[in-house]
């Protein structure tokens, strides 16, 4: 599946668990691809990859920077992986 796709599939899937899905366009470079905002008020920053898709340089630092924040982040690579992660936040 393409990472556009996916990223279409986990949105629909986040709004219809009442999430507030947000993206940047263009992103400013490192951005994560999106940020969704769980009913409860949990913030998860989520960066799209293609299957075989590497994280570029400003996305690494980005990253580095949220965790040192302790930002909740995740790497998706497809609608299952995000399935079962936004279910743990819910």
């Amino acid at each position: 599946m393409s990472e556009a796709k996916t990223q279409l599939d986990c949105r629909d899937l986040a709004r219809a668990s009442g999430c507030l899905w947000l993206r940047l366009r263009p992103p400013p470079q490192g951005l994560p691809d999106a940020l969704i905002v769980t009913p409860g008020g949990r913030h998860v920053w989520v960066e799209f990859k293609a299957p075989k898709g590497w994280l570029r340089a400003g996305q690494r630092d980005m990253l580095a920077e949220l965790a040192k924040r302790h930002a909740m982040f995740w790497i998706i690579r497809d609608t299952e992986d995000f399935a079962n992660k936004l279910r743990a936040v819910l």
